[in-house]
């Protein structure tokens, strides 16, 4: 009765699309990984214990760099950021996830991160 009524919509076919090939350091793609094989500091950080932020280019899907801590919060992961752009310059874009270490706040179009920040000063578009 419910879908007669049109008060619940049946499921919508979703088609994917492959995205498109990128060139070598044009697209890094940046997320963090918790490591279970390193058991966390007594009375530190219990829920992550120590994580990786791996920086993967996405034209050819090398490793460019993993940084292991046990302290990621927004400052670090933007410290990463900055040692991964001294390393092999600015690339066209990085694709970031929806991590608030990354964006900040639930608010973020008012107020972005300090690293969402920076990288539009510095010309990458989100």
């Amino acid at each position: 009765m419910l879908h007669r009524e049109g008060l619940i919509l049946p499921k919508s076919v979703r088609h994917h699309q492959p995205l498109e090939p990128r060139e070598p350091l044009e697209e890094v793609q940046a997320d963090f990984k918790t490591i279970t094989t390193i058991p966390a500091e007594p009375g530190g950080k219990q829920v992550n214990g120590v994580e990786c932020c791996n920086f993967v280019d996405a034209g050819t899907s090398i490793l460019l760099s993993a940084q292991v801590r046990d302290d990621f919060r927004a400052e670090t992961a933007f410290d990463a950021v900055i040692t991964v752009m001294q390393q092999y310059g600015r690339p066209g874009s990085f694709r970031l996830d929806r991590d608030p270490r990354w964006i900040g706040g639930q608010m973020m179009r008012d107020f972005p991160s300090a690293l969402l920040r920076t990288l539009l000063c510095l010309g990458w578009s989100q």
